[in-house]
């Protein structure tokens, strides 16, 4: 999870810059082209706005990246009671049937987890319960 979190930071860090410093990157790109190939790049305007459009990509691509492993750790933690057990913050398990279980939390209230087509979660808030 730790891995995913510093991609979507890398991603959003390098869009943001490609959005916000275009003139800085652009340059970077120039310095590159110069040193490694020993070649005389000019940007041109299409360059700056393809910099920017490039940079918006890799934001909406860090957002999604976020979003959907947001989303697969919902779907592992509603797949057993232990990942949903682990995922509530138990810390002592008072009951426990194939179709529901009572656990304490670490500030001492208890709570009752149920297996709701498939799934398990909290008692009154699953699918389709509000």
């Amino acid at each position: 999870m730790e891995k995913g979190i510093i991609a979507v930071l890398i991603l959003l860090v390098i869009g943001g810059f490609m959005v916000v410093f275009t003139n800085a990157m652009v340059r970077f790109q120039v310095w590159s082209q110069r040193v490694i190939a020993g070649a005389q790049y000019i940007p041109s305007k299409r360059t700056y706005t393809m910099m920017r459009i490039v940079g918006v990509f890799l934001i909406v691509l860090a957002v999604g990246v976020f979003g959907l492993e947001k989303n697969h750790e919902l779907n592992l933690a509603h797949s057993t009671f232990d990942n949903y057990y682990a995922f509530r913050g138990c810390v002592q398990l008072i009951d426990r049937t194939d179709t529901y279980g009572d656990c304490k939390l670490a500030d001492g209230s208890t709570i009752k987890i149920v297996l709701i087509n498939g799934s398990w979660y909290l008692d009154g808030d699953g699918p389709g319960i509000w």
